[in-house]
């Protein structure tokens, strides 16, 4: 896709390779190859932003697939009418996907320990309340006792 193979002057087969910014209208107007290719030139890019980053109770890929979905984000929102290149933008949107991937992952063990801590509490209010009926309807059952001893 992003290379167009032509003849050079001298017979000879060449290509010229697409700019970014042209691929990515293409990808915006449906064409599955152009987004192939954009996926394939940033394929790097993306590892190596990942490199820098690590997500509490995930793997790397997960790392490399919140990236992906930046460089997804890049391509459905980029605009050519702005002052930036599609790379500047798309890394910008890279990053900014792994961060919001981190946080929602933080996020999510943060709860996860915070219900467990809950739920911990909750087991021993539970065993404290156990106890209380126990010991309630044993002092209950020495009252019955005792009364049942008193002369009539």
């Amino acid at each position: 896709m992003a290379n167009r193979t032509h003849l050079n002057e001298d017979g000879s087969p060449g290509s010229d390779r697409l700019c970014d910014e042209v691929i990515v209208r293409l990808a915006q107007a449906g064409d599955a190859e152009a987004l192939l290719d954009l996926i394939d030139r940033y394929r790097e890019f993306v590892l190596l932003k990942t490199r820098s980053y690590f997500l509490v109770g995930a793997d790397r890929e997960d790392v490399i697939q919140e990236g992906m979905i930046g460089l997804f984000k890049a391509v459905r929102d980029y605009r050519n009418d702005r002052d930036t290149s599609f790379r500047a933008f798309a890394e910008i949107c890279i990053t900014r996907q792994i961060i919001e991937g981190r946080s929602c992952q933080e996020i999510a063990v943060d709860l996860d320990r915070h219900v467990k801590s809950i739920d911990n509490a909750l087991q021993r209010i539970k065993r404290k309340v156990e106890q209380h009926l126990r010991d309630r309807e044993y002092l209950a059952r020495e009252a019955v006792r005792k009364a049942s001893e008193l002369p009539a």
